[in-house]
């Protein structure tokens, strides 16, 4: 039977209405996420947050977990998130409440350092590292509800260009971010100078946070088979271990790539010491490290479009092995440039594919739980490994916590290369078979 012209009609404005809500979806969270790494960029955990940690007298140990005090807050409450949010009907306004403390924590943050810069060092640094774990834990919060929200609203073809998208746009951005961080480190006083660079990582969090409240629309969400009950949730959860090998050899890569990350922190303060600059050099190390972000993701979204998210993994594990092998040479500025570009393009591959590639591996219905056992798994890791890199820098110097992150990072490229399977390939063979 014909279909009516008036039903023609009516399917072509549903058609049309249905591609403008995904074009501003995807260009809503392309914005939002351009916004947020500029504010991250401005004060980077591994070049600023780490300085300023050190100017207040913190010890390698300390140094090292700077940054991933932001990383864990952000990891660990995941799957506790998660049984939550997927029972409810509605995301966002869930991701707004938490994001948005999150985003105003660091005005918070800015006041304090300000008003109270006449404090003893040692307390301020308990109090700025209490802060910023507190600021993350409310960021994770949110994530396992974003990531869901990401997944129903921009198709697998376009999840790859979207993250890449996101970190080369902000990539060139950041290099100003970072030039702006030297800038106000080198001509402000300790700490107002640090002050004012939480300030303005406030104000671009808080654009980001009003970017995805009005630039966004969100589709009706379906009920999770987990989601009947928190207890009811956890019990089910150890099951995904065992009935999803895929999945979890995948974390175990992860674990292994987590690791490699241990002597993120000790870039920064070995190549200060080490070659006698001034602190306010870490705003070039930042710029360095944001130009190896920039070219990487001018080619591993599309690469991980057309090849499945995989390859970037294995081309992490091969830059971050490179950037901690390179400081193992006589210590020279040009090394130390090339190490952070190397570091810089470690951290693209990895951001660009790593929640990409979990929406892979889950069921429809379970993305928040996947990306919550992922992360909650990589919370503990994350914070095990700057401590065992402190530890070695303490006991053995910085090359110690170096030799330590490569050989994680070979191990992480064997597991990857021999013993993970990309999901849409797994998916593709069991169609075709």
């Amino acid at each position: 039977m014909a279909m009516s012209p008036r039903l023609r009609r009516t399917s072509q404005v549903e058609t049309e209405e249905t591609a403008y809500v995904k074009d501003r979806n995807y260009y809503g969270i392309l914005i939002e996420g351009i916004l947020f790494f500029i504010a991250s960029n401005i004060s980077l955990p591994a070049t600023v947050l780490t300085a300023f940690a050190r100017e207040l007298g913190a010890s390698p140990v300390i140094i090292g977990i700077t940054p991933s005090l932001l990383t864990i807050g952000w990891l660990l409450p995941q799957l506790l998130s998660a049984s939550y949010v997927e029972r409810l009907e509605r995301r966002k306004p869930y991701i707004l409440l938490m994001s948005g403390i999150h985003r105003s924590s660091w005005l918070f943050l800015a006041a304090v350092v300000f008003i109270f810069r006449g404090v003893e060092a040692a307390l301020m640094l308990w109090i700025f590292l209490g802060i910023i774990f507190a600021s993350s834990l409310f960021d994770g919060m949110s994530a396992a509800a974003w990531t869901d929200f990401v997944a129903r609203v921009i198709p697998n073809n376009r999840r790859g260009s979207l993250f890449a998208t996101r970190a080369f746009v902000s990539g060139f951005l950041g290099l100003g971010a970072g030039w702006l961080s030297s800038k106000v480190l080198a001509t402000g006083s300790f700490p107002t100078n640090f002050a004012l660079l939480f300030l303005l990582s406030f104000f671009f969090y808080g654009c980001s946070w009003v970017t995805f409240a009005f630039a966004t629309k969100e589709p009706p969400a379906k009920k999770s088979p987990l989601a009947g009950g928190f207890i009811t949730y956890w019990q089910n959860v150890p099951r995904i271990f065992r009935s999803d090998r895929r999945f979890l050899s995948f974390i175990i890569a992860m674990t292994l790539l987590t690791l490699g990350t241990m002597a993120l922190a000790f870039f920064t303060v070995a190549g200060l010491e080490r070659l006698d600059l001034p602190t306010s050099y870490a705003g070039h190390f930042t710029i360095l490290m944001t130009a190896g972000q920039i070219l990487a993701t001018t080619f591993c979204g599309q690469l991980a479009d057309r090849y499945g998210h995989k390859v970037n993994f294995i081309l992490s594990a091969l830059a971050c092995g490179t950037a901690v092998t390179l400081p193992l040479f006589p210590a020279s500025l040009n090394l130390y440039r090339a190490a952070f570009l190397f570091l810089g393009a470690s951290m693209a591959f990895t951001g660009v594919s790593r929640l990409a590639i979990v929406m892979e591996y889950a069921p429809e219905t379970m993305r928040a739980t996947y990306a919550g056992i992922l992360n909650t798994w990589l919370a503990p890791i994350t914070l095990l490994a700057p401590a065992i890199g402190g530890s070695l820098a303490g006991a053995f110097g910085y090359n110690a916590t170096f030799i330590g992150a490569l050989a994680a990072n070979v191990l992480a490229l064997l597991w990857l290369v021999f013993l993970v399977q990309d999901p849409r390939k797994a998916q593709q063979r069991e169609v075709n078979g």
